[in-house]
């Protein structure tokens, strides 16, 4: 197959300031006559923006959450979608391991084709050499997300950062060696850092990248390397450290970033459609001027449930909360109630009237049966009776416009300030020990959910103040914080502790009296986890393509 065409179809299209993909879907483009003008090479850089909503649609803002801590994949039948890599049952030939693959892949070439053509041109018309650094930044970040994603789902994954473009007279061109995890976070840290330079401090369009966004993965890709697997890579842990701390100080005191009032906020701005970079520092943009529905899965796969019925609206709400979710925000105090508790975990479903014609407040009684409550489609609202208490609940529609029942177009956050702060305070604890900045910097996120400090909580949990009971807490603070946002299995990956959480998971179901007999699935991942579930396989086809390709050790 020789790459000649690019179609447009998977190009973007720049269209305003705040809904910026829309296609058309009837245009093609030799490849060798493109990037003419700044309008073309702007739609070369919308379809690298696009090739991420693939990757980001289900699989790493959905399944990634599943098999962990935090959620079940709540269907039993390996058929389903997401099942087997939820359950850790996937193997060599499983589909959502290839997809990921696959699709980051696709991506990566999209980029580094655009960044050669961009490279050699000496000028394009319309397009200032200003506007055509902070493109190839732009690129630059993508490429590093994809390959961080890559890293650290694979680890020894081939290092790609030239074009495939002609592979059937070029089919050498297919087979590439791995290469170490630490050579693979060495590029990442070349790319963002590369990119920061020339990145505007806030992006020139919603959903497109700024320079502290691209700061803010740096830490996150700086902190990975000083984790348990990459172990400093090739810098060494304390200089990883150092390196996250120093570039999460850029961000902090020096963007235009902030955590927003209330936590509830940085969700119903993503419900809504509301371009707001407040807090959330990029996401990934599932909607556009056309239709506000571009094929996300949050709010449907993940969210309280909706039943299927002829109203234009469902979910199907495959992801549960597991019990550590109901217990991870308790308070020692009971009359402290966390406010990330009420939002994040939904103990009630929709359920739909055929008399009234509408959707109607649902309980769930069954713990094992809740939902994570980000991103919903439906909201729950208290109906007060003449006393001014609280006598019931009914529910209103959160979004309108949907043109499919399944699917949404809520974006999702890659990052945003609240993980750059906790990211600081972890890195200041493990370089240095506890102290005054990193409390203070985690009872930033702690105020705004309404309960007290972190040093009062270890208090009275009677956990005392060094490095290892610090950490503790901080790992706390991010699942109360982070759920469902596709960050807990690579955090429990790099802190080491992935199987430790898992089997403790599954003695707390054994022993709970509630647990429900008819669902044993839910104890599938507990029994499964491995030392090689801390790295995904390399499908089978891919091997079978890639001469030059190995198979991960933990997984031979």
């Amino acid at each position: 197959m020789k790459m000649k065409n690019i179609w447009i179809w998977s190009l973007a299209l720049w269209m305003g300031a705040c809904n910026f993909l829309d296609f058309d879907p009837n245009k093609e483009f030799i490849r060798d006559d493109f990037y003419k003008d700044a309008t073309q090479t702007e739609m070369a850089l919308g379809a690298l923006y696009a090739s991420l909503r693939d990757i980001y649609a289900v699989d790493l803002s959905v399944w990634i959450n599943a098999g962990t801590d935090e959620g079940f994949h709540g269907q039993g039948n390996e058929a389903n979608d997401g099942v087997r890599f939820a359950q850790l049952t996937y193997n060599q030939n499983d589909v959502t391991t290839i997809r990921v693959w696959d699709r980051s892949y696709a991506s990566i070439n999209r980029v580094n084709d655009f960044l050669y053509n961009l490279e050699r041109a000496d000028t394009i018309s319309g397009l200032s050499q200003e506007a055509k650094k902070g493109m190839i930044a732009e690129a630059l970040t993508i490429r590093a997300v994809n390959y961080l994603n890559l890293v650290r789902m694979y680890e020894h994954i081939p290092l790609r950062l030239d074009p495939l473009v002609d592979i059937a007279n070029h089919p050498e061109g297919v087979s590439m060696p791995n290469a170490p995890a630490a050579e693979v976070y060495d590029q990442i840290v070349e790319d963002l850092t590369l990119a920061i330079e020339d990145l505007p401090n806030v992006a020139t369009q919603y959903g497109r990248i700024g320079k502290f966004a691209a700061e803010g993965i740096l830490v996150r890709a700086y902190l990975t390397m000083a984790g348990k697997r990459i172990d400093g890579g090739n810098i060494g842990v304390n200089t990883c450290l150092e390196r996250a701390i120093y570039h999460a100080d850029h961000v902090i005191n020096g963007s235009n970033h902030n955590l927003l009032p209330e936590y509830e906020d940085i969700f119903w701005n993503q419900i809504k459609g509301m371009d707001d970079d407040t807090e959330v520092m990029w996401e990934i943009v599932f909607q556009s001027d056309s239709d506000r529905d571009n094929g996300g899965d949050l709010g449907a796969r993940i969210g309280p449930a909706v039943p299927n019925t002829d109203i234009q609206v469902a979910a199907t709400a495959w992801v549960n909360t597991t019990p550590f979710m109901d217990v991870v925000y308790d308070q020692v105090d009971e009359e402290v109630v966390d406010a990330r508790k009420e939002w994040n975990i939904a103990d009630w479903r929709a359920q739909y009237s055929s008399d009234l014609r509408r959707f109607v407040y649902g309980s769930v009684g069954d713990s094992y049966a809740w939902t994570p409550g980000k991103w919903r489609r439906v909201n729950k609202v208290p109906v007060y009776d003449e006393e001014g208490e609280v006598s019931g609940y009914e529910l209103e529609m959160t979004e309108s416009g949907f043109t499919r029942k399944h699917t949404t177009s809520f974006n999702f956050p890659v990052i945003r300030f609240a993980d750059v702060l906790l990211m600081k305070a972890e890195a200041l604890n493990q370089l240095s020990g506890p102290s005054e900045e990193v409390f203070s910097l985690v009872d930033q996120i702690r105020h705004r959910a309404h309960i007290g400090e972190m040093r009062a909580e270890m208090i009275e949990k009677d956990m005392g103040f060094d490095k290892e009971s610090v950490l503790e807490m901080i790992q706390i603070e991010r699942q109360r914080e982070l759920c469902f946002e596709g960050h807990r299995r690579f955090d429990l990956i790099r802190w080491g502790i992935y199987e430790e959480r898992m089997l403790e998971l599954n003695r707390f179901m054994d022993n709970d009296p509630s647990f429900p007999s008819n669902r044993q699935q839910l104890k599938t991942p507990g029994n499964q986890i491995r030392e090689q579930h801390n790295v995904f396989p390399i499908h089978f086809r891919e091997m079978q393509l890639n001469k030059e390709i190995v198979q991960h050790p933990l997984w031979n």
